[in-house]
């Protein structure tokens, strides 16, 4: 008789409340891989129901200890399953509860990778920390932040975006039970979900337009700024869009795609792109800034490109959007990464994706070549050469070959403390290629571009000309140094004049009398062949001076 009184005023007391417990179920099935199942539409968390199936000794107080939230509320369970004695419940029935009266313990996102700017209201967002349920999570301009929910599923907020982590929390005594809801307010993310655990389970991504339940699959969401848009994509599994201005549910298929307008129904499922191909993508660069390209996607207005250090795209390094089938990536890591590119249709869906792995080997990191110039010719044939420094480099090794392939160099050196070499040897008179590569212990980067140069064995030829001061000789490369050398006699034992000059030199200063002059092209410390001696006569009323037979005054 006692318990038949508390279960008549429990049950009294439950018509009395507000009815928060709904008994109806809204559900919906999808068809994967051959297996229907079922699950409560997005957003009806009171249609979920978590079924435990009796054990032997169970009873539904026991339950109710076990798994709600009240233990009164078993009244509810033996009403909804038509169980009217409590102990005599058959071993093997299976008993729905009400998710909505279930006990719950909230569970924290572990931050696998994060970078380029990432925040909560707390302060900056590192990878190793955690975001507990509650927070909202907001990336800048080149940001992103992959989280890692305590069922495995990963998610990922993207660059200028900006997300509430609204429920993230367990089912008690379940095994792990998923409800989880996260609202994004503006920008991307890509999530990847976990295998869901029945029904009672929730995977939800909701937008200020639409909800998306999922029970594992991986796809897309993407809401504009204003709240007045919203689109999904789907790349693996099914999805179920629903919008908040109807009951409508919308099953979204792999390589589909919806878009929810606000006040409208979600979309009709629509085809995303085709993958681009990204074979003729090269499996190596030793530059961290590179140029890829590939054929275009048909009926794709614009591209995306991103590059991460894993398959899943959990870490992410760049994040490009353009409007050619080309990007720009810069400052790539050393290293194993993948790249993924999809086409974006006029409706602003983004196609599926195309997947690259390659490698960057591209530190230490090639100098900038500085002298010679490029192409520039060389009045001698030992020749200097200077690059910038590079932070992390020890030594350098240089290479000059008569040819672009570098085949067989005929100067192949290591430089060890200096950003300058001057070539062991003379070189010979032809066109000859050289570039340096940096060295960091015991690893040694990439060549720098080659850089051609010139040599010519010839000196500089000395002509005389009309100047306003007096006596001025000019030589063939004003834009290079030379030394000129006076003297009193034929062997320049007794100078009187010795002179480093660019272009031309003026010897108006010259007291009358005979002098010998010769020139040589120099480079630093290093100098080439001297010209020809010429006679130079100094008069009281003029000069003579012989120049390839001629003469000038």
């Amino acid at each position: 008789m006692k318990f038949k009184a508390l279960y008549c005023q429990a049950w009294g007391e439950l018509r009395m409340k507000n009815r928060h417990v709904i008994y109806g179920t809204v559900l919906f099935g999808f068809l994967q891989a051959g297996t229907v199942w079922a699950a409560s539409a997005p957003g009806a968390d009171g249609a979920r129901q978590y079924t435990h199936v009796i054990a032997q000794g169970e009873t539904l107080g026991k339950l109710a200890s076990r798994y709600l939230l009240r233990p009164s509320d078993w009244v509810t369970v033996a009403k909804l399953n038509g169980i009217a004695i409590d102990r005599r419940i058959p071993v093997g029935t299976r008993v729905r509860i009400p998710v909505s009266l279930m006990r719950t313990e909230a569970k924290e996102a572990k931050v696998l990778a994060a970078g380029g700017g990432v925040s909560t209201a707390a302060g900056p967002v590192a990878a190793g920390q955690s975001v507990a349920e509650g927070q909202t999570l907001r990336t800048g301009e080149s940001g992103f932040v992959t989280l890692e929910l305590a069922d495995g599923s990963t998610l990922t907020l993207q660059s200028k975006s900006s997300m509430k982590l609204a429920r993230s929390r367990q089912l008690v005594n379940t095994g792990g039970v998923q409800d989880m809801v996260a609202q994004l307010d503006s920008g991307r993310l890509e999530t990847r979900v976990a295998r869901q655990r029945g029904p009672a389970s929730r995977y939800e991504i909701s937008t200020a337009t639409s909800n998306m339940g999922v029970r594992g699959t991986v796809f897309r969401v993407a809401a504009d700024a204003s709240g007045k848009r919203s689109q999904s994509e789907v790349t693996e599994g099914q999805v179920a869009a629903m919008s908040g201005a109807s009951s409508d549910i919308v099953a979204v298929n792999a390589g589909f795609g919806t878009i929810v307008e606000a006040g409208k129904p979600p979309s009709p499922p629509r085809a995303l792109l085709n993958p681009p191909k990204l074979s003729g993508i090269p499996a190596q660069f030793e530059k961290a800034d590179v140029q890829v390209a590939f054929a275009p996607v048909d009926a794709a207005t614009r591209y995306r490109g991103q590059v991460a250090r894993d398959g899943n795209f959990a870490n992410l390094v760049d994040d490009v959007v353009a409007d050619e089938p080309r990007f720009g990536l810069k400052g790539l890591p050393d290293g194993k990464l993948f790249l993924r590119v999809r086409g974006i249709d006029a409706a602003g869906l983004e196609g599926q994706d195309g997947v690259h792995e390659f490698t960057v080997a591209a530190r230490p990191f090639a100098p900038q070549l500085s002298e010679p110039l490029a192409s520039q010719t060389l009045n001698t044939a030992r020749v200097q050469f200077s690059w910038s420094p590079v932070a992390e480099a020890g030594g350098y090794r240089i290479q000059i070959s008569e040819d672009e392939t570098f085949d067989k160099p005929v100067i192949a050196a290591e430089v060890l403390g200096s950003s300058r070499y001057v070539a062991e040897q003379a070189l010979k008179p032809v066109r000859h290629y050289w570039r340096v590569a940096s060295v960091a212990g015991s690893k040694t980067g990439p060549w720098s571009d080659a850089r051609p140069f010139s040599v010519r064995s010839e000196p500089p030829r000395l002509m005389a000309m009309r100047g306003s001061s007096g006596i001025m000789v000019a030589f063939g490369s004003p834009a290079q140094s030379v030394q000129v050398q006076v003297s009193r006699d034929a062997r320049f034992n007794n100078l009187v004049a010795d002179r480093s000059v660019s272009g031309q030199i003026d010897l108006s200063d010259l007291p009358v009398g005979a002098y010998h002059v010769r020139a040589r092209f120099r480079q630093d410390a290093i100098t080439g062949n001297w010209s020809a001696v010429e006679r130079l006569e100094v008069y009281p009323v003029g000069w003579w001076m012989s120049t390839e037979g001629r003469s000038g005054r």
